[in-house]
């Protein structure tokens, strides 16, 4: 009697994936609030309510007008209106107010190396005229103000501006494009593809690319405001259906026939019994880098899911 051990072929290559539904959980994280000088300035920063807002400061101190507003429709900052000779204004003089000052875009941007720009060149220059110069102005055109009572700063937008700079960033994201990536895996999804208990599992990136893999890049615009973004995948992880499931930092090794029964150098998998089939699942967790005006800018985070099948079978030993 003449014992044969016949072992299961070790096929190889390309899939047919099925995308699961794109999960979307979006997480969002502000740069810190811009340093300013304490004098004069604006900047962005976000309140304890998570709203963002725009500065705007003088050397009286600062008030934030808020730029947009939480979920739950909360966060505005309500900012009463002086009077300005017995009348309450809330515009005047080619500014809004601000809760120090009448501010406005300068009529005539200044030249690029001002140093009121102070490096930027994006954004606006603001004229911030406190209350006493507003009205002094009113009552007589040929008064004067005093450099403490007429200001100019930047700021990312014209005062009185709202932006949700949220919902712009999102926006730019999703002007990427991002999809589930195509699983890469030996043994293939295919009729007659079967893999062994114990032998290895490739699993890889097919064909990586700025929507799938990244880095990608996107913007939205929202009036003169525009938001670019920039994302990557940082991790994948596989979910191998057995209960197991395999974090591969870069996209994976595509297998060759020349590997042999080598094990993946950087992202695979070993079955320890059959499955008919085992469901793959690939989640790929992504990281977009937004910019805003000036120094406005934070992280989204999203994922996008696919799956495929295996099987995986036990080798046979046939005796006659």
């Amino acid at each position: 009697m003449r014992t044969l051990a016949s072992l299961a072929a070790f096929i190889l290559f390309v899939l047919t994936f099925a995308p699961a539904a794109a999960a979307v959980q979006i997480e969002t994280t502000r740069s810190a609030p811009v340093a300013m000088d304490p004098c004069s300035g604006s900047g962005v920063t976000a309140d304890a309510d998570n709203s963002l807002g725009i500065v705007a400061e003088d050397c009286g101190g600062a008030e934030t007008t808020p730029a947009s507003s939480d979920s739950s429709g909360g966060g505005k900052t309500e900012i009463d209106c002086p009077e300005v000779n017995g009348k309450e204004t809330c515009a005047f003089a080619s500014g809004t107010w601000t809760g120090r000052c009448f501010a406005g875009v300068v009529d005539t941007e200044p030249d690029p190396d001002d140093p009121a720009w102070k490096g930027h060149d994006d954004g606006v220059i603001v004229l911030c005229r406190t209350l006493a110069c507003a009205e002094r102005l009113d009552q007589n055109d040929m008064a004067h103000c005093s450099e403490f009572e007429e200001r100019r700063y930047w700021a990312p937008v014209p005062p009185g501006t709202e932006v949700d700079f949220e919902a712009l960033a999102q926006r730019a994201v999703e002007d990427i494009g991002i999809e589930p990536i195509t699983i890469g895996i030996v043994p293939e999804d295919k009729p007659g593809r079967v893999g062994i208990v114990g032998m290895p599992v490739w699993m890889w990136v097919q064909e990586p690319g700025p929507t799938t893999y990244g880095p990608g890049e996107g913007e939205a615009t929202a009036g003169d405001v525009t938001v670019t973004a920039t994302a990557r995948v940082v991790r994948i992880v596989y979910d191998m259906g057995d209960g197991t499931k395999v974090t591969c930092k870069g996209p994976g090794t595509p297998y060759e026939d020349r590997y042999g029964v080598r094990e993946s150098p950087d992202c695979g998998h070993q079955y320890g019994k059959q499955g008919d089939p085992y469901t793959v699942t690939a989640t790929s967790y992504w990281v977009a880098d937004w910019q805003g005006p000036g120094d406005l800018g934070g992280t989204i985070r999203l994922n996008r899911t696919a799956e495929t099948q295996v099987v995986v079978g036990e080798a046979q030993v046939i005796t006659q």
